[in-house]
């Protein structure tokens, strides 16, 4: 059995809710601007909205069979959610190969970006994310590539730090 905890910092207090069997281990932790809590699982790599106003969990799914973890887990305050999905079940490869874009309303898949071409050059698990003025950007452990992929056209752009530049740069304003 798994269950979620929370800290409250007005009451100094750790609340347990309740026991969710069907959930994974949780892996890779964000809070979206509404309070809930998203997350991504280790082994089946579904994902997961957690409303702690009404206690629910919605397990949004798997939106690629083969991978094991959901990562770099992005909030986009437009109504979507943004996921690595990483690892391969049938070996030990722990590249993230794409990208996905949920629509939260509905949790329905509404883009993809294969990224193995930037990722691949090392096995690396994207671990850092967020959006920014519409570009998902995502970087790693050991990365010498950030991924900055636009939220409208899913579009990746491969930004590389050469030890003073980054080349390919891309306009946040």
């Amino acid at each position: 059995q798994y269950y979620i905890q929370c800290y409250d910092p007005a009451t100094k207090a750790l609340m347990t809710y309740s026991t969710y069997g069907e959930m994974e281990s949780g892996f890779d932790l964000i809070v979206g601007d509404n309070g809930c809590l998203y997350f991504g699982s280790s082994m089946n790599a579904n994902l997961y909205e957690f409303d702690p106003s009404t206690e629910t969990l919605r397990n949004l799914g798997n939106f690629n069979a083969d991978t094991a973890y959901s990562c770099g887990l992005a909030y986009d305050p437009a109504g979507y959610l943004y996921a690595g999905l990483t690892g391969n079940k049938n070996n030990d490869a722990v590249h993230t190969r794409e990208v996905v874009k949920i629509r939260l309303s509905d949790g329905a898949l509404v883009g993809r970006t294969d990224v193995s071409s930037c990722v691949n050059k090392k096995e690396i698990m994207i671990r850092g994310a967020a959006v920014v003025n519409g570009v998902y950007i995502a970087g790693g452990i050991e990365m010498d590539t950030m991924l900055a992929i636009d939220t409208e056209t899913m579009e990746l752009t491969e930004l590389t730090y050469n030890g003073t530049v980054i080349t390919n740069p891309v306009n946040f304003s």
